[in-house]
Formats: C-alpha cells, structure tokens, sequence
C-alpha cells in the first residue's frame, strides 16, 4: 500500500531474516562455490550476517536507519573479510550514505537504497555486469524494483527478487571475468555464480520479511 514504511526496528528484524535465510543456504552456496571457487562462500556469508544480527541488536531505540545500514556494512566487512566481505559489506555503507537522517523508509527511499546498493558493489568490485559476478543478479533486480508500480514495498522487494533469480540463473552462460574462478575460463560456463545467488537469498528475504509485516498489520 503506498505510505507504508520501514523504521529501523524493521530493518533490524529485516536483517535477522537475512541471517536466518543465509544460514539455510550456507551449504547449496558452498557447493555452488565449490565448483569454480573455494567453496566457502555459505560459510563466509554466514559468518558475516550472524555478527551484523548480534550487532544491530545493540543499538540504541533511537537509531536513524542509515544507522542501521552504516552499522551493518562495517560489521559485515570486518567479520566476514575475504573477497565477499567488502563487496556486501558496500551494500549496506553506501545506501547509509545515500540516505542520510532517514528514520523511515518508504518506496522512493527503498528505491534510492536499491540504486545505492548496486553503485556500491560496482565501484567496489570494479564489475560490469556480465562478468559472472552478484552484480548480475542485483542490476536486474534493481532495474526491476526502481520501475514497480507503486503497489506497496512487498510488491517492489517482490518483483526485485524475481528479477534477481532470472540474473542469477543467467550466470550459467557466463564466463567468469573476475576473481580466482576467471583462471578457469571456459569452465566456468555451466554453473552458476555464488554471489549472485546470495543476493537472491538477500533480497528475497526482505521480500518475505515486508510481506510478513504487512500480513501482520492488515496492510494488504
């Protein structure tokens, strides 16, 4: 519905969701790892989204949401290190920085936050989509979320997830670019990519979590 919003004690249940659904695919993401890298990235994913829900469980009542987003990319970068760790962890800093003094989150704001989310990964990371890498499943997802209809947050989270799992599974067809797997190059076809997966579980778990609420608040 439109008016709805997001505080920051929705975004921190939001991110304990992100945990748990990480947690449940920690293994399908080693094995997807496995097969063109080193097979931990369930593991590393893992790690890092249990320390931001043990963090974000700290802040003050009062925290602003970039708060919540600032505090969880640093957490998540310092926990989970690696490759993965900056990347994920850029998400998050770079949509705090988008969205300065924000207490609430409405559609406009979900939709900077997703645009933010993506820059962030991109400049990091230095991909372009296309070279088999999460960036393939978050610009479509974006894409996908910043063009919704404003039919309410489950809706847009909705349709960007969706729109993730088709970028997900079309890393199949793609030759990793980038990182260890690129020194497999044409081995690399076939087999979906990690990261992209995990940002599927991510942004599917948000989906999960704003219908949820709206279920739960009679907001239909």
């Amino acid at each position: 519905m439109e008016g709805e919003c997001l505080d920051s004690r929705n975004w921190i249940e939001i991110f304990g969701k992100i945990a748990d659904a990480i947690e449940a695919a920690r293994n399908r993401l080693n094995e997807l790892d496995g097969v063109i890298g080193d097979g931990d990235h369930g593991v590393t994913m893992s790690i890092g989204f249990r320390a931001v829900r043990v963090a974000l469980r700290t802040l003050p009542p009062d925290a602003l949401v970039d708060h919540v987003f600032s505090s969880a990319g640093r957490v998540f970068m310092n926990a989970a290190g690696g490759a993965i760790g900056p990347l994920i962890g850029a998400m998050w800093t770079e949509s705090a920085k988008n969205l300065p003094g924000c207490h609430s989150f409405g559609a406009q704001e979900c939709k900077t936050m997703l645009e933010a989310m993506e820059r962030g990964i991109a400049r990091r990371g230095k991909a372009v989509v296309g070279d088999k890498t999460l960036l393939d499943a978050l610009h479509p997802a974006v894409l996908a979320g910043v063009r919704a209809q404003p039919q309410g947050l489950c809706a847009m989270f909705r349709d960007a997830a969706g729109a993730a799992a088709t970028g997900a599974r079309a890393t199949s067809a793609m030759v990793s670019r980038l990182g260890r797997s690129s020194r497999l190059g044409e081995r690399t076809l076939g087999h979906e990519d990690a990261g992209a997966n995990s940002i599927v579980i991510i942004l599917s778990a948000i989906a999960e979590a704003v219908a949820d609420r709206s279920l739960a608040s009679g907001d239909q």
